[in-house]
């Protein structure tokens, strides 16, 4: 018995100092499709045309999105759950100080996806935030279907 609880004790303190070291994350690269492209550029634009900064785009922050657009179709909802995750993600990687998401469904033009957000108070405030110095998108289309899931994250570093 007393071997046991040594061998529970022992291994405790392993299992915690494992615990508290979170893996670094890794960047991701991304091939963007046309038309998202075309939403960066367009979202640029607009922002120009608000006389607020142009943003770079990080091909990483596009990634989480198109991983965020699969979790959605997979459950059925927009949502932005594990939102937390990918803005830990982005801390660490980018040292980001700001992230702003929006998600969209069944839009078929890039005009009318960024008309909706700047119709809706809460996304227009994200999309007009000064200070936000990147972003990225993932454009998702179910083929049994030919609807489209839209992630789009900005960040301040």
């Amino acid at each position: 018995m007393k071997y046991i609880i040594l061998l529970v004790i022992l291994f405790i303190p392993i299992g915690c100092d494992k615990q508290s070291h979170p893996p670094i994350p890794m960047e991701h690269s991304y091939n963007y499709s046309d038309q998202e492209l075309d939403l960066l550029s367009i979202t640029n634009q607009y922002r120009q045309s608000m006389q607020l900064s142009t943003l770079q785009i990080l091909p990483h922050i596009s990634h989480l999105c198109e991983e965020h657009n699969l979790y959605m179709i997979e459950s059925g909802r927009i949502n932005h759950d594990y939102s937390y995750s990918r803005q830990v993600n982005l801390e660490q990687l980018y040292g980001a100080t700001e992230i702003g998401e929006i998600v969209a469904y069944n839009y078929q033009t890039n005009q009318s996806v960024l008309q909706a957000w700047i119709n809706s108070p809460d996304h227009f405030e994200i999309l007009k935030k000064q200070g936000y110095t990147d972003f990225g998108v993932s454009i998702t289309t179910v083929p049994t279907t030919n609807r489209k899931y839209y992630t789009f994250i900005f960040i301040k570093r």
